[in-house]
């Protein structure tokens, strides 16, 4: 009997020992967005000899990269995908950005990745662009989940003097600083992001986000990155070029800082892009899939990414599993030990998906549902925005589109191609699409439209996007509102002007 017992004593041990284990295993996870980076603006997809991206190729190829990775098509809605786990018509931030007047955000009743994992034990940290509302307080990174931040509130802003419209946007936390006038943002997000992991106490696991505002426009880069693709004709496509270069040796050096910090066996690590290239002014591009950013073709929506760690089983290969971004939610948070079965996400559980090869569970994405406006132009939207966008789901190997403005291929100014002007956009939005199928395993560039050979795949399809319409919740969009800008005029910076009352007021 005493044996039984020692034995059952044993087995209890050991089961403890095993679950403090594994919570003392806990990985770092480093999770690494560029801004508007396109399909062919990356080394490994070998689609131009131009680019050049060294050391994000190299851990790629010893890593996982996804070929079916869809994120939304325009910043905000893709990085509240990401913090929520649920797709933008779930918490009305499906119709365009927040604008640096804007009175929204985020909102505030529904947690957020870094709410979940900080509360799972991890140190949380922003870096970057937050892009997700910054009129009231309760909007800003500290509010919803992030232990630290250094970055800009909105969108885009000067590369060097970090202003918009004049204005500072730059925050430690919630305090203004002007002390990084004169050195480029990619240089002072990756300091900061080393900062963090030199002065991390490993006994407790780091989520560290690092959002880099590159190569979004403004298209600004040190002199000496332009000097290296002076052979690029085009200055815009240059310009944006160097800018990748620049995120590049930053995660080249970050990578090389978690190392010395003995981390990197323990880290997760994740490079994506928030949506896909604009070309022409933007720099951007995405040969050979159709589209651009804000459009619901592939190439505003499907970007490159990949996954790196010592607990990924498989390396060196692809993920051509449906991916989205709301996936990260579950997954990462299941990585933590956590759970999100309260959560009602749209999010996938793609862990063992990324850790064992397991087939994904995931069959459809919805890319987007946007109706404002309608072919007429008659507004669905109560507030009378113009934004046009239309609806996509992709179910399997098809995807339908409705309501959807036209959408081109436009080849790499490298290669000798001119640059697309703001003409040739407008031009080529018309003809609206009532519906537009496509196989896109096989055709992944749409080229070859199918609704009239598969009416049925259709009906099935847009039964789907019917169904998630009529879940959909009222676009949190608001109208700019020029109090924002008297702030910040008498501050020099940009601040969080309303409350919350006078939000709700609208």
């Amino acid at each position: 009997m005493y044996v039984g017992f020692l034995i059952c004593v044993c087995a209890f041990t050991f089961q403890w020992s095993a679950v403090f284990s594994e919570k003392a295993k806990r990985p770092h996870i480093i999770f690494v967005m560029a801004d508007d980076l396109g399909w062919s603006d990356i080394g490994y997809h070998n689609i131009s000899s131009a680019v050049k991206t060294p050391n994000i190729d190299r851990l790629a190829r010893a890593g996982m990269k996804f070929t079916n990775y869809y994120v939304q098509a325009v910043c905000t809605p893709s990085r509240g995908a990401l913090m929520t786990g649920k797709y933008p018509i779930h918490i009305g931030m499906q119709h365009f950005v927040i604008n640096s007047t804007s009175p929204w955000g985020m909102p505030k009743d529904v947690p957020t990745l870094p709410e979940k994992l900080r509360q799972l034990g991890y140190s949380t940290n922003l870096v970057g662009k937050w892009h997700l509302g910054f009129f009231d307080w309760d909007y800003v990174p500290t509010a919803r989940g992030f232990d630290t931040f250094l970055g800009i509130f909105m969108g885009e802003g000067d590369f060097w003097n970090h202003t918009k419209y004049g204005y500072l946007d730059m925050r430690r936390g919630k305090e203004p600083t002007w002390s990084y006038t004169g050195k480029h943002s990619t240089d002072v997000f990756t300091q900061e992001a080393i900062d963090i992991v030199n002065r991390h106490d490993q006994q407790k696991p780091l989520y560290l986000l690092l959002s880099y505002t590159a190569p979004h426009t403004p298209l600004q880069a040190p002199q000496t990155d332009i000097d290296k693709y002076k052979s690029v004709v085009d200055m815009n496509r240059r310009i944006y070029l160097a800018m990748i270069d620049g995120v590049d040796q930053g995660v080249g050096k970050l990578v090389d800082a978690c190392k010395r910090k003995g981390m990197w066996n323990d880290t997760l690590f994740v490079f994506v892009s928030d949506n896909g290239g604009h070309p022409g002014f933007g720099g951007g591009y995405n040969w050979p899939l159709r589209g651009y950013k804000s459009t619901l073709w592939e190439g505003g929506v499907r970007v490159p990414g990949f996954v790196l760690g010592s607990m990924i089983q498989k390396s060196g290969g692809e993920i051509n599993d449906l991916i989205h971004v709301t996936d990260w939610y579950p997954t990462l948070i299941k990585l933590a030990g956590g759970t999100t079965k309260d959560d009602n996400i749209d999010g996938v559980d793609q862990w063992d998906v990324l850790s064992k090869g397991t087939p994904s569970t995931r069959q459809e994405i919805l890319v987007n549902i946007d109706y404002a406006p309608d072919l007429s132009g008659e507004q669905y939207s109560p507030r009378g925005f113009t934004y046009y966008s239309g609806a996509a789901i992709r179910v399997g190997d098809m995807k339908l589109l409705h309501k959807c403005p036209n959408g081109s291929w436009y080849k790499l100014p490298e290669d000798g191609n001119q640059a697309p002007t703001e003409e040739r956009f407008t031009k080529e939005r018309i003809p609206y699409f009532e519906f537009a199928l496509y196989n896109v395993t096989a055709d992944p560039e749409e080229r070859y439209e199918l609704s009239t050979q598969y009416p049925d795949i259709v009906e099935k399809l847009f039964k789907r996007l019917k169904y998630y319409n009529s879940t959909a919740v009222k676009s949190r969009l608001q109208p700019e509102d020029p109090e924002s800008l008297r702030i910040a005029a008498k501050y020099g910076r940009w601040e969080p002007w309303k409350n919350e009352v006078a939000a709700n007021e609208h």
